[in-house]
């Protein structure tokens, strides 16, 4: 179940939307291997965005229309643009193309078709508010890096393997447009160095400046960098699936044994992509190389020599694997966590015996209290949690304290990232509850606040203080949409309270409707805390918009 980009703003643009789009296409790319999604974002439009219309305030909208077979699109040309003569024709041509290839060589004619492409180009809203009686404008922003700028910046190592990320910036916008004094502010993927990447494209965001009671005035704001594939960068395909659980992984220690000497000597960091063929047990073998970076520094061949010490969760399926080793300083930062045994009492599957029978959960050996707690532990070699300490008790009971350790020897998290990194010794922090089977969750690094200077206007947006997760939306999925297998979306409009609860909400849309999509975002809402749109300490007063997508829970 997705909660789609809650308090997603549109105001001057701070967050990066995805935009809709269907068709897969190929092209060559730079890392990576299989088809990149074509998907046009916020961002793409906005790089391309007409200058003279972006100027002048219009917007608008282009058809263009493409041969497709397959996955495959190729022969765009321009249907119509509105208005007419303002430069969006061009700018979707020029979006589209870069996912553009060539015709196939012997494509089945019944198959090959004409697809029409809609793509809008809007102008984040700049409108404005009020705070302790006085009019404010906040900047809005006229250029962002480019796609190189981005693609360039990206973490080499997520770059490597099409991890997408994105950070949060604090940053004051001067009289002249300019950022200065950025920082971040939070981080998607914790660890993999997305915020060092966006401070350094900050310098390149243009602003018209903020005012206050018509006066141009220097304003802190929060800034999103988002990192999401293009055709340059895309997700390894095509040469076997994801590991599932590794029972087994190199430790930081030997990952740094096997790294090329003379790579090491000249201070760069390495990739490797490998596919292997695991044996019933788990034991890799036939490993082959599909791609390096650099090349012809041996980071291959290491990665090869560090295959026998992976072990794969024994399957009878026979199949490739293919996964990433990097070879830097860095130490993975785990991102899920799972469980390798049921908690006591209601499990959602039981497990099997060796004979194949479903064995019975134990009896829990105490009635279970309803609470949870917070712990820092460290990652062992099989993914189990050790040296545990516990941060805090809800309540502040023993008992909780001890059933949550108990449930704690269930516990695995994450042993290898999808960029290649061991978190074998790396310190995680997650949520583990009480008594029947609840899943245990990763505690999101906490937003940083912005250092305001003296003298500058410091601008707060509505933030999600907390979101409802995937069991939220599942409990609240509507019935008949569900019955149905109908997935849907929608969108709504609530208040802040002054404890941050959502009031006074109301569906702005739904699709499709009469399915109760509205209702269930509706239902959902109570989950939400949010702290509320505030300049220089004065709440605004503004409804937050939140949008919805239901994925049928399966």
């Amino acid at each position: 179940m997705a909660l789609g980009a809650a308090g997603m703003m549109k105001r001057f643009g701070v967050l990066a939307a995805v935009v809709a789009a269907c068709l897969a296409g190929r092209a060559a790319a730079q890392e990576g291997t299989g088809q990149p999604e074509f998907r046009l974002r916020s961002q793409e439009i906005q790089a391309v965005y007409p200058p003279e219309a972006r100027a002048s305030g219009v917007e608008g909208e282009a058809v263009v229309a493409c041969q497709t077979y397959g996955a495959g699109f190729w022969s765009c040309g321009l249907i119509s643009e509105s208005p007419a003569g303002a430069g969006f024709g061009p700018a979707a041509l020029a979006l589209v193309k870069r996912y553009e290839v060539g015709g196939p060589k012997n494509p089945d004619a019944n198959l090959v078709r004409s697809e029409p492409f809609r793509i809008q180009f809007q102008l984040p809203e700049n409108n404005p508010i009020r705070a302790g009686g006085v009019e404010y404008r906040l900047p809005a922003r006229v250029a962002a890096p480019s796609p190189d700028a981005l693609y360039a910046a990206w973490p080499r190592a997520a770059r490597f393997t099409g991890v997408e990320g994105w950070a949060s910036l604090w940053c004051t916008v001067t009289v002249e447009g300019r950022t200065t004094a950025c920082a971040v502010g939070q981080e998607g993927r914790v660890g993999l160095g997305f915020g060092e990447a966006a401070l350094k494209l900050a310098p390149l965001y243009r602003f018209t400046p903020g005012r206050k009671a018509g006066a141009p005035a220097a304003m802190s704001i929060p800034i999103m960098v988002s990192f999401a594939c293009d055709v340059r960068c895309r997700p390894f395909e095509g040469e076997g699936s994801t590991p599932g659980e590794w029972t087994a992984v190199p430790t930081p220690a030997q990952v740094q044994a096997a790294y090329p000497a003379s790579a090491k000597a000249k201070g760069l960091a390495g990739f490797a992509r490998l596919a292997c063929a695991p044996t019933p047990a788990g034991v890799l073998r036939d490993c082959r190389v599909l791609a390096q970076a650099p090349a012809d520094e041996g980071f291959g061949a290491a990665a090869l020599a560090l295959a026998d010490r992976f072990k794969a969760e024994a399957s009878p399926y026979p199949g490739r694997i293919s996964f990433s080793v990097a070879f830097d300083q860095s130490l993975g930062v785990a991102d899920r966590v799972w469980l390798t045994n049921p908690f006591p009492g209601r499990t959602p599957a039981a497990p099997l015996g060796r004979a194949g029978k479903a064995k019975a959960p134990p009896a829990p050996s105490t009635p279970p209290v309803a609470g949870r707690s917070r712990l820092r532990c460290q990652v062992a070699q099989g993914g189990e949690l050790e040296a545990c300490t516990v941060l805090e008790n809800l309540p502040s009971d023993p008992e909780v304290e001890r059933q949550v350790l108990e449930n704690l020897k269930g516990i695995r998290t994450l042993t290898w990232t999808q960029e290649g990194h061991s978190t074998v010794g790396s310190t995680v922090e997650l949520n583990v509850a009480t008594g029947p089977y609840t899943p245990p969750w990763l505690v999101a690094a906490a937003p940083v606040p912005p250092v305001v200077a003296p003298g500058v206007i410091d601008y707060r947006p509505n933030t999600p203080l907390r979101t409802p997760n995937g069991e939220d939306m599942a409990r609240y999925y509507p019935d008949r949409a569900q019955r149905m297998e109908v997935g849907g979306t929608a969108r709504m409009s609530c208040a802040i309270g002054a404890r941050g609860a959502l009031e006074s909400c109301q569906v702005l849309s739904e699709s499709p409707p009469e399915y109760g999509f509205g209702d269930a975002a509706l239902k959902v809402s109570r989950l939400f805390r949010y702290s509320p749109e505030s300049i220089d300490g004065t709440t605004t007063g503004e409804p937050v918009v939140i949008p919805f997508s239901f994925a049928v829970p399966r």
